[in-house]
């Protein structure tokens, strides 16, 4: 059976146009692709989880060198954020404006623009 587009679109489950051995192929793909992604990014978690320990200022307790030694984090890389944050958010933003739309091609009845109009005020 040749499955359609719009039969796909007009289907509230697609896994019923499916036979059990295709449902059951996608199933075992998006696994294997689910557990390279989660080994490919290790690294990256790691990374990710001692920098909120320092942004977070999380108190541990040391033991280099020497048991129960002094564990203070002095909070560089928060104050530097929020300096950053601080400074870039007001040229990032500005006005009340956030999102902005630009026609590209024909618009002689001036209908995309009118569209591209109302888009920007429901975003923004």
């Amino acid at each position: 059976m040749t499955l359609k587009i719009a039969d796909l679109i007009a289907s509230d489950n697609i896994a019923e146009l499916l036979s059990q051995k295709k449902c059951d192929e996608i199933g075992a793909k998006v696994v294997r692709l689910f557990e390279q992604d989660k080994r490919s990014r290790t690294d990256w978690e790691k990374r990710t989880e001692e920098s909120m320990k320092l942004a977070l200022q999380v108190v541990e307790e040391k033991s280099f060198p020497w048991p129960n030694a002094s564990n203070v984090k002095f909070p560089l890389i928060t104050i530097a954020a929020l300096q950053y944050h601080a400074r870039s958010y007001p040229i990032l933003v500005q006005g009340n404006r956030l999102v902005k739309m630009r026609v590209v091609g024909d618009d002689s009845k001036r209908e995309l623009s009118d569209r591209a109009r109302r888009i920007e005020r429901h975003m923004s």
